[in-house]
C-alpha cells in the first residue's frame, strides 16, 4: 500500500511539473508593476503588450513588445524594441514578496544608438545613473533595500547607429549582446555582430566581437573603461563598400584586433591590423602579400584627438611607421583637420615595393626584379580645417638595379626623391592631337581644378635627377614625376640603344623589339595613367648613330648609319635617314603610325633613294633559301617565327639612281612600293633600260609556297643591240618596244622560266638579223617592221598573227623559239613562197620553203 501511495505522488508531482513547464497563464495584472522593475533596473520608460507566466525552467514572464523608450531628446524611436522578451524573476526577492528581474532575455532585439548635434550619446546617462546608483553584482545578494542588476541579454539583434533623428546607412547585425554588473563598482558587457550597410547587399563584411568593463566614477567622462576587440573574417573589398559606399575594387582578407583603456575623456589605442592575399580585383596570380602593422595611440574622443600616434609595420629587413599627432578625426568626409605626422621609410626593400604594386596594379610584369633599399622621412602637417594638407618629404632608394627576364640588370645607383603636394606644375605637358581632340602629352587636358585647394591635394614624388652611364661615351641624365593620377618622366643625353631599350621594358614602357646596338642621343618624355589601361606613351627627339639591327627575315643586319627621330603621339618621323642594305646605301624619310603593337597593326610610309642597288645583292639578303642556319637546327622541335616582311605593311616611293640585273643596268627607277604582309607590289615604276623606257605594275605573293609573281608593263625605244649584247651573241640589232603581261613561281631563276606565261604585243622598227638570211644575193634579213602577239608557255615561245615586211615583201611569221635559243619558225609569203628557220639563235639554218631559195650564213 506505501508503495502504490509512493508511485502516485511521484506521479502527481510529475503530472504537476509538467503542467506548471508547459501552463503559460496570462497575467496582465502584473504590467505595471513588471513594468515598473525594469524601468527601475535600465533607468528607461518601459512599456510592453501581453505578460504571461512561466513557472518552469525557472520562474519569470514572457512578454511581448517590449519598448524601451529613449530620451525624447534623441528622438521618437525607441532605445530598445524586442517582440519576445524571457525576464526571469529572482527567487530570493520573491520569496521576500518582491518582484525583481535577475535576468532579460530579448529574441530579435532592435538597438538605436544615437549621437546628437553636441556629439552626446543616448547611452552616456543610463551609464552615469549607474555611477550614482548603489546596486548588487548581477546574481549576488541585493544591498540594503536597493535592487540588484539584472543579466541583459539578447539574441539575433539589430543594432542602429543614429545621428539625431537620421539613421545612418550603417548598422550590426545578428548581434549577440550581453550586459551585466560584474561586482559592486564594474559593470561588463559583450558583444558580437556582423557590420552592413543598410544602402547595400553585403556579405563578407566579416565578424566583429568586443568585450569590456567599466567602473564607477562620479562623472562620466571620468568612468574607467577598459574594451578588447576583434575584426576578423572582412573581405576589404566588401569593407571599403562598407565605408564609402561603392566598393574600391580591392581583395584580401582583414583582421583588426586591439584593447581600448582609459576613460571616455582620455582613452589609450592598442591595435594589430592585417591584411592577407591583398590584391586589386583584375590582378591574378601574383602570389600572396600579407600586410600588417602594430598601432598605438591616445585618443580624446570629445575632441575626436589622436596623439603620440605610432605605427608601425615590417617590410622586409625595415619597416615603415607613421607618428605624430591628429585632431578632427573623420569630420566633414576627410580623414583629419588638423596634423602633425611624419611618415618614416627604414631601409624598406625596393623589391617589397613592387611586390604591393604587382598586387596593387594590373599590368606589373611578373618577370621585373628589382633590388634596393628605400629610405625617405615624410611630414604631413595642417594647421587648421580651412587650410590644405601639407605634405613634404625626400629620400632615397640606395643601389637601385632594375632587370627584366633575368636579362644583366640595369644599376640605377642611388635614386634621390622628394614628396609633396605643392601646387600642379603640369603633369602633362606637351600639346598633341588625336582622334580630332586636342591632348596634353598624347592623354586628354585634364579638367583645371575649381579651387586652389585642390591644386594642391595631387600628391607627387619626383625621382632624380640620375645620372645613367649606358653608353660608351656620355650620360643620360633622367628624372620622373608620379602622381595619384598619372606620371610624367624625362630622359636626355647619351646612351646605347640595347642598354636603353632594355631598360624601358624594364619599366614596362613601350619599346621596340630591336634586336641590335648602337648609339643615340635622345630627349624624350614618357607620361601615362596608373588606372586608365592604356601603355605610357613616349614622346620627344632621337638621333641614332652607327646602329646594327638584326631585322626578322633578312639575311643579313641592316646598318643604320645615320636617323634622327621625332616622336609623336600619332607616330614616329624619322628624317636624315642613311642605311646600308643589300650592300647599297639609302637615304630618305619614314613615318610610322602610333601606336603599333605588331606589324601587321599599321602602315609604315617611306621615301627612299639609293645611288645604286645590284639585284643579286638584294636577292641575296631577301631570299630565305640563301639564309645561313646552324647546325644544331634539326634539335629545335618549335616553328620558325614569321619573317617581318611576311607581316608588316608599307607603302612609299622608292629611286634608284642605277640598278642593275646581271649584265644589265637600268637607271632612274623610280616607283610607288607597297608591303602588305607579304604581298609587295611595285606601281607605275619607270626607268631607262637598254637605251629605252621601260614602265609597269608588278606584284609578288611571298606568303605562297612557292612564291608567286605577275604583272604587266611596256617597254619602248629599247635598243635590240643591248639586249644581243647581253646574250653575248649579235642574233638581232634595232629598236623595239612591247606591252605584256605575265605570271610565274618559284623560289630560282629556273622554276620562274619553267612556269612562266607571257603575253605580248610587240614591234620591232629598222630590225637586222645577221644570221637570217632570206635570198643569198640579199644579205642578212633587214625588217621595216616585225611586230605581232608573242607567247611564252611550257618555256617556249611562240609566234601568232606576226607580220615581218622586208623591203617590199610581207611575210606571215609562226612558230617557236625555246628558252634555249632553238628555232622552229616559218615565214610565208602567198606570192614568193617562204622559208624555215631553224638550228638556234648562234647557229641559224634557213631553208627554203618550195620556189624559194634561202642560205645559211657561214
Amino acid at each position: 500500500m506505501k508503495r502504490l501511495l509512493s508511485k502516485r505522488v511521484v506521479g502527481a508531482v510529475c503530472v504537476v511539473l509538467l503542467v506548471l513547464f508547459f501552463l503559460r497563464p496570462g497575467a496582465g495584472w502584473m504590467r505595471a508593476r513588471l513594468s515598473a522593475s525594469i524601468s527601475q533596473a535600465v533607468g528607461r520608460t518601459v512599456s510592453m503588450g501581453t505578460v504571461r507566466l512561466r513557472f518552469l525552467p525557472r520562474p519569470g514572464f514572457e512578454i511581448d513588445d517590449l519598448l524601451v523608450h529613449d530620451d525624447p531628446a534623441f528622438g521618437d524611436e525607441p532605445l530598445v524594441r524586442a517582440p519576445e522578451v524571457e525576464a526571469a524573476v529572482s527567487l530570493g526577492a520573491l520569496l521576500r514578496g518582491h518582484i525583481e528581474i535577475a535576468r532579460l532575455s530579448l529574441t530579435d532585439a532592435s538597438l538605436n544608438l544615437t549621437r546628437n548635434a553636441q556629439g552626446k550619446w543616448n547611452l552616456e546617462d543610463l551609464i552615469d545613473r549607474a555611477s550614482h546608483t548603489v546596486l548588487a553584482p548581477t546574481g549576488a545578494a541585493r544591498i540594503g533595500s536597493g535592487p540588484t542588476f539584472p543579466y541583459v541579454e539578447a539574441r539575433g539583434a539589430r543594432v542602429n547607429l543614429k545621428v539625431g533623428s537620421e539613421k545612418t546607412h550603417f548598422a550590426l547585425t545578428n548581434a549577440e549582446l550581453a550586459l551585466w554588473q560584474e561586482s559592486e563598482n564594474t559593470w561588463g558587457a559583450r558583444l558580437k555582430a556582423r557590420p552592413i550597410r543598410t544602402d547595400a547587399n553585403l556579405t563578407d563584411t566579416g565578424v566583429i566581437t568586443a568585450s569590456g568593463l567599466w567602473r564607477r566614477s562620479s562623472e562620466v567622462h571620468q568612468t574607467p573603461i577598459q574594451i578588447s576587440f576583434q575584426w576578423k573574417q572582412a573581405q576589404i573589398g566588401q569593407v571599403s563598400e562598407l565605408v564609402y559606399g561603392s566598393e574600391k575594387a580591392w581583395r584580401g582578407t582583414a583582421t583588426l584586433s586591439g584593447a581600448v583603456l582609459g576613460t571616455p575623456q582620455r582613452l589609450k589605442l592598442a591595435a594589430d591590423a592585417s591584411i592577407d592575399n591583398f590584391r586589386h580585383q583584375e590582378v591574378i596570380g601574383s602570389g600572396s602579400l600579407r600586410m600588417a602593422a602594430h598601432c598605438t595611440a591616445d585618443y580624446a574622443p570629445s575632441a575626436r584627438e589622436f596623439a603620440n600616434l605610432d605605427c608601425t609595420g615590417p617590410a622586409g629587413g625595415g619597416y615603415v611607421q607613421l607618428k605624430g599627432s591628429a585632431g578632427g578625426v573623420l569630420e566633414n568626409g576627410k580623414p583629419f583637420n588638423t596634423s602633425d605626422l611624419w611618415l618614416v621609410v627604414n631601409h624598406a626593400p625596393a623589391a617589397s615595393v613592387v611586390a604591393a604594386l604587382r598586387h596593387a596594379r594590373p599590368g606589373v610584369p611578373a618577370d621585373l626584379t628589382v633590388t634596393g633599399d628605400v629610405s625617405s622621412t615624410t611630414h604631413i602637417t595642417r594647421k587648421n580645417p580651412a587650410q590644405p594638407v601639407s605634405i613634404q618629404g625626400s629620400g632615397s632608394i640606395e643601389k637601385l638595379q632594375i632587370a627584366r627576364n633575368n636579362a644583366d640588370p640595369v644599376e640605377l645607383a642611388t635614386v634621390p626623391f622628394t614628396i609633396s603636394n605643392a601646387a600642379d606644375r603640369g603633369l602633362f605637358s606637351g600639346d598633341g592631337v588625336r582622334d580630332g581632340k586636342k591632348v596634353r602629352g598624347g592623354r586628354p587636358v585634364l579638367a583645371r581644378r575649381k579651387d586652389a585647394m585642390q591644386e594642391t591635394e595631387e600628391l607627387r614624388a619626383e625621382l632624380g635627377p640620375i645620372n645613367l652611364a649606358i653608353a660608351k661615351s656620355g650620360l643620360l641624365t633622367a628624372q620622373a614625376t608620379l602622381t595619384r593620377s598619372g606620371f610624367s618622366a624625362t630622359a636626355h643625353g647619351d646612351a646605347g640603344l640595347q642598354r636603353l631599350l632594355q631598360l624601358a621594358r624594364s619599366l614596362s614602357i613601350p619599346a621596340p623589339a630591336v634586336a641590335g646596338d648602337g648609339e643615340a642621343n635622345v630627349n624624350l618624355r614618357v607620361t601615362g595613367e596608373w588606372l586608365s589601361g592604356e601603355r605610357p606613351l613616349v614622346t620627344g627627339t632621337a638621333r641614332l648613330r652607327s646602329v646594327s639591327a638584326q631585322v626578322r627575315g633578312l639575311n643579313a643586319p641592316l646598318e643604320l648609319l645615320t636617323a634622327d627621330l621625332t616622336i609623336d603621339p600619332a607616330g614616329v618621323t624619322v628624317q636624315n635617314l642613311s642605311a646600308i642594305a643589300a650592300e647599297a646605301t639609302w637615304h630618305g624619310s619614314l613615318r610610322i603610325p602610333r601606336p603599333c603593337p605588331s606589324p601587321a597593326s599599321c602602315e609604315v610610309e617611306f621615301k627612299l633613294r639609293s645611288d645604286k642597288l645590284d639585284a643579286r645583292e638584294l636577292n641575296t639578303l631577301l631570299n630565305p633559301a640563301l639564309r645561313p642556319r646552324a647546325w644544331y637546327r634539326f634539335l629545335s622541335l618549335g616553328k620558325d617565327q614569321p619573317s617581318y616582311l611576311l607581316l608588316a605593311r608599307a607603302t612609299g616611293k622608292i629611286a634608284i639612281d642605277k640598278i642593275s640585273f646581271g649584265g644589265a643596268t637600268c637607271s632612274h627607277f623610280t616607283s610607288d612600293l607597297s608591303l602588305d604582309a607579304g604581298t609587295l607590289s611595285l606601281a607605275d615604276f619607270k626607268a631607262s633600260c637598254l637605251d629605252g623606257t621601260a614602265t609597269g605594275k608588278w606584284e609578288a605573293n611571298f606568303t605562297a609556297k612557292p612564291p608567286e609573281y605577275s604583272g604587266s608593263g611596256s617597254f619602248e625605244g629599247v635598243s635590240l643591240a643591248s639586249v644581243a649584247a647581253l646574250m653575248r651573241n649579235d642574233w638581232v640589232d634595232g629598236s623595239g618596244r612591247a606591252r605584256y603581261d605575265f605570271k610565274a613561281s618559284g623560289a630560282n631563276i629556273n622554276d620562274l622560266l619553267n612556269s612562266a606565261e607571257v603575253n605580248a604585243r610587240f614591234s620591232i622598227l629598222e630590225g637586222t638579223f645577221p644570221r637570217v638570211v632570206f635570198a643569198q644575193a640579199s644579205g642578212p634579213l633587214r625588217a621595216a617592221d616585225f611586230s605581232g602577239t608573242l607567247r611564252l608557255s611550257d618555256g617556249n615561245f611562240s609566234f601568232q598573227e606576226t607580220k615581218l615586211t622586208s623591203g617590199s615583201e610581207v611575210y606571215s611569221v609562226s612558230g617557236t623559239v625555246s628558252l634555249g635559243g632553238a628555232l622552229n619558225l616559218k615565214a610565208l609569203n602567198g606570192t614568193v613562197g617562204g622559208y624555215a628557220i631553224s638550228g638556234t639563235l648562234l647557229r641559224t639554218r634557213v631553208s627554203a620553203i618550195p620556189n624559194s631559195e634561202a642560205s645559211l650564213k657561214p
